[in-house]
């Protein structure tokens, strides 16, 4: 899984930065809305594991980064600075029926939505939706979904993409 986040942070700074004009479809809280009903309804299906993150979580979460010296940590910090929420599912422990109709759904959501990128590595398939702004500096409201590995990934507010770059430069 490192690898394939560190795939998805080069190839989303090579993209963002030769194209600083790329300007996406916005998801759009609707489609936040529908992600979060999905991950809400199957975090309960056995073999589902799901992570919500709020402000209070992050919070603490920085502040942990905060104590750390660690190159990483640091970067970490930086790039979550302006996200305002986070959720994940994992679900590839579940039965075959509910990872097929819980990629379905997601699929039918995120049909109408322009995608920032798609990374394939091997057996996996990356699937990267967000909004970039129109001055090309920043990416909000990100959602990975990865259907090989029955993830799904939603991060709410906006990254920096300076940020994002030198995470990838460390």
């Amino acid at each position: 899984m490192r690898k394939i986040l560190s795939v998805i942070l080069i190839a989303t700074s090579i993209i963002f930065s030769a194209s600083a004009s790329l300007w996406a479809a916005q998801p759009g809280k609707h489609t936040q809305d529908a992600v979060s009903a999905i991950n809400k309804k199957y975090s309960g299906e056995k073999g589902a594991e799901s992570l919500n993150l709020g402000r209070v979580g992050l919070t603490a979460f920085r502040a942990m980064l905060r104590l750390s010296s660690d190159k990483d940590s640091r970067a970490m910090l930086e790039l979550t600075r302006n996200i305002n929420g986070m959720s994940m599912m994992e679900y590839e422990d579940c039965s075959a029926s509910v990872r097929a109709k819980i990629n379905a759904e997601v699929e039918a959501v995120l049909a109408g939505v322009d995608m920032l990128m798609e990374l394939r590595d091997d057996d996996d398939t990356v699937r990267i939706y967000g909004t970039v702004s129109q001055d090309g500096k920043t990416v909000s409201d990100t959602i990975i979904f990865i259907p090989d590995d029955e993830v799904l990934i939603c991060f709410y507010g906006s990254v920096d993409i300076a940020a994002l770059q030198n995470s990838v430069d460390l």
